[in-house]
């Protein structure tokens, strides 16, 4: 039940994106109701740092799914970033 919030937010920006970049109203509906899931579970439960470091691993995934099917460089930087933040936070603090 701790891994729901950042399965809801990583799949609320990824469909915010998707429509960013194709214009389709599906994924604009998509992205707001996991975004009004994302949000009720965050306010309900409250988040941990177990949680926000799976939606960054989640996210990261997710842009590099985005920039292989879209062909966008830009994207695959950011997700490479993030995954050396998500290195350099996880020998700071253990996940333990």
């Amino acid at each position: 039940m701790d891994f729901i919030w950042p399965i809801f937010t990583a799949l609320f920006v990824i469909f915010m994106l998707n429509f960013i970049l194709d214009r389709r109203k599906v994924n604009l509906y998509l992205s707001l109701f996991m975004a009004v899931l994302s949000l009720g579970y965050g306010f309900i439960f409250g988040l941990n740092f177990k949680e926000i470091y799976f939606f960054s691993f989640l996210l990261s995934i997710g842009l590099i799914i985005i920039s292989l099917r879209k062909e966008i460089e830009s994207f695959t930087v950011i997700a490479i970033a993030l995954m050396l933040v998500m290195l350099a936070i996880l020998f700071k603090y253990p996940l333990l």
